[in-house]
């Protein structure tokens, strides 16, 4: 009875540790490597790529929330409208056709509109990818911010690490 109760407390710690994991949402490349049938994976999120901010599960938010520091408990951070799937894959496909490898960090400052209306990089892979992503991200949509429950001015970082399709 004592081995039974051991292993039953095991394996109640192992579900509970991995139930504390976030759920991983993969995006493939649309198609599979030359030679391969397998696709490779283009990126790997800790949220659904296609949801809206209030789509998410609070957890899910949180894990949005985690990238800004001092946020409150009515503070909300800046998210594209219908998700990042469309920017993230958007910037990933040209990526891939200029051969862009490696990581790329962009901020935008969305305003209380949820325009964008200045995008910095701090980091790239190649000039004219980022000029491209810095593009894209200026025209992107976004759900504002809310600081105490008002929208609110606040920057959304964008990181990615570009690969090509066998990476």
């Amino acid at each position: 009875m004592r081995h039974f109760l051991i292993a039953t407390t095991a394996l109640l710690l192992a579900s509970a540790t991995l139930a504390a994991e976030p759920e991983k949402f993969t995006i493939p490349h649309d198609e599979a490597a030359l030679g391969s049938r397998l696709k490779t994976s283009r990126f790997t999120l800790n949220v659904p790529p296609d949801k809206n901010y209030a789509d998410l599960t609070e957890a899910q938010k949180n894990l949005v929330k985690a990238n800004y520091e001092n946020l409150g408990p009515d503070d909300e951070p800046p998210y594209p409208v219908g998700g990042v799937l469309t920017l993230y894959k958007t910037i990933s496909d040209v990526g891939i056709y200029w051969k862009a490898v490696g990581e790329i960090e962009l901020i935008a400052t969305v305003s209380p509109e949820g325009n964008v209306t200045a995008v910095s990089a701090f980091k790239t892979p190649d000039i004219r990818m980022t000029e491209y992503a810095a593009k894209i991200l200026a025209v992107q949509k976004f759900k504002p911010a809310m600081c105490k429950g008002v929208p609110c001015v606040m920057d959304f970082p964008l990181k990615l690490n570009l690969r090509t399709k066998r990476g």
